[in-house]
C-alpha cells in the first residue's frame, strides 16, 4: 500500500550523511519496487501447496460453452476456427514439457450434461474474474484414469492489440505502435483428492507481430508463455 512520505527540505538534506542518505533512497526504491510487484500478482494458491509441491499426474478441463447449455450469465472462452487447431495441438505438451510430470486433456464429454458444476467468483487482488467449478466429486467423470490434480481453463482466448512503444523515434516524436497477439485464461487447480479448490488466477503471453496474420509459431509460443505461468503458479514441482 502506498503512503504519503514526509516532505524534506534542503536544509534538512544538508544534515545527512551522504551514505546514510544514499541507503534511505536505496531502500525507498526497493519498497517502490515491491509494491508494484505485489499489485501484479495475478494468482493465489494455497499456503500448504505452495510449500510442499509435489510432482503428480494433471489432467486438463476446458471449460467450453457446449457443455454447459443451461448456463447463461457465464462468459465461456472462445477461439476463432484458424486458433482451435493450433491451442488444441500444442496445449498439452506445453505444460507437459513446463511441468514435466504426466499430462492428459480430460474429455469434455465427463462433465457435460452435469449439473454439479457452478460459476464461483475469485478474487487476486484488485483482479476478480469467475471460473466454472466443481461442486463435489459427482461432478466429475474421468473416463479411464484419474489426475492427481485438475486444471482448469476457463475464458481463454486469443487477441491482436495495439500498444505504444516507449522509445521515441527521434527527439520530440512518439514511438510507434507496436501490435500485439495475445493468449489470455483464467485458471484453477481441484484437487481432486480433496475435493476443493488449491489456486486460480490469470496467465498471460504475449509477442510482438510481424505481420497482420500470425503463424502458427507465434499462436504457440504465446500460449507456451502463459501455460508455462500455471506451471509454475501451480502445486507442481516445476523445472
Amino acid at each position: 500500500m502506498w503512503q504519503k512520505s514526509a516532505s524534506i527540505t534542503s536544509g534538512s538534506l544538508m544534515s545527512f550523511h551522504p551514505s546514510r542518505f544514499i541507503l534511505l533512497v536505496f531502500l525507498a526504491c526497493l519498497a517502490v519496487i515491491a509494491a508494484g510487484c505485489s499489485s501484479t500478482q495475478s494468482y493465489f494458491l494455497d499456503p500448504e501447496y505452495a510449500s510442499e509441491k509435489t510432482k503428480a499426474s494433471v489432467g486438463i478441463l476446458l471449460i467450453e460453452k457446449k457443455f454447459f447449455p443451461d448456463v447463461y450469465s457465464h462468459t465461456f472462452g472462445s477461439l476463432r476456427t484458424t486458433e482451435v487447431q493450433t491451442f488444441r495441438q500444442f496445449l498439452e505438451s506445453h505444460f507437459s514439457t513446463a511441468a514435466e510430470t504426466e499430462t492428459w486433456l480430460v474429455p469434455g464429454e465427463a462433465v457435460a450434461g452435469r449439473g454439479d458444476f457452478r460459476s464461483r467468483l475469485f478474487r487476486v487482488d484488485a483482479d476478480s474474474f469467475h471460473v466454472m467449478v466443481p461442486e463435489n466429486r459427482q461432478a466429475l467423470a474421468f473416463p479411464n484414469r484419474t489426475p492427481r490434480f485438475l486444471l482448469i481453463l476457463d475464458q481463454f482466448h486469443y487477441r491482436r492489440t495495439l500498444e505504444s512503444s516507449s522509445e521515441s523515434n527521434y527527439a520530440g516524436h512518439e514511438g510507434s505502435e507496436l501490435q500485439l497477439l495475445v493468449f489470455e485464461t483464467r485458471y484453477l487447480y481441484w484437487d481432486v483428492v480433496q475435493e476443493r479448490v488449491i489456486g486460480y488466477g490469470t496467465a498471460r503471453g504475449q509477442k510482438n507481430l510481424v505481420s497482420e496474420d500470425p503463424a502458427v509459431s507465434e499462436y504457440s509460443e504465446v500460449l507456451s508463455e502463459a501455460v508455462t505461468q500455471i506451471a509454475r503458479w501451480g502445486p507442481i514441482i516445476t523445472p
